[in-house]
């Protein structure tokens, strides 16, 4: 795990129902040090589906956070990852970037047709296109 966090640019830093414990806190001090000694490095705490904002470190507590706690505005706050794993700022929430994530989407269920036997490739490839023919065009 240390190699990864060597060789990477962010750090997600994934929080869940119970409090980080053990070799999770190491691993979280280990980025947040990378950080101290490299400030491009980012780390960005993610709270996941039903976790508690108490369960976050303290030594987090200042980063942004992206929030998919609630269930609500998942496509947004995904976006808000992507742009901070590539290190670039979000900026507004634009139609395209939505766009995106509902074509991500529609694409994720083409697959699901294929392995399920409801569509043939050739029939998956031609829709596959058309979407994102619409995608490009926004």
């Amino acid at each position: 795990m240390s190699e990864g966090l060597r060789k990477s640019k962010t750090c997600a830093v994934f929080i869940g129902e119970k409090p980080p414990e053990r070799w999770f806190k190491e691993e979280i001090q280990f980025a947040l040090s990378r950080r101290v000694e490299d400030t491009s490095f980012g780390v960005i705490p993610v709270l996941l589906q039903n976790a508690k904002k108490d369960n976050v470190p303290d030594f987090l507590k200042s980063n942004s956070w992206i929030d998919f706690s609630k269930g609500v505005d998942f496509e947004y706050e995904m976006y808000r990852l992507v742009c901070g794993i590539k290190g670039i700022p979000p900026g507004r929430w634009s139609v395209k970037a939505k766009e995106s994530n509902v074509c991500h989407n529609k694409l994720t269920e083409l697959k699901d047709f294929v392995a399920c036997g409801l569509i043939t490739q050739e029939v998956y490839v031609e829709a596959q296109r058309k979407i994102i023919d619409r995608w490009i065009v926004l």
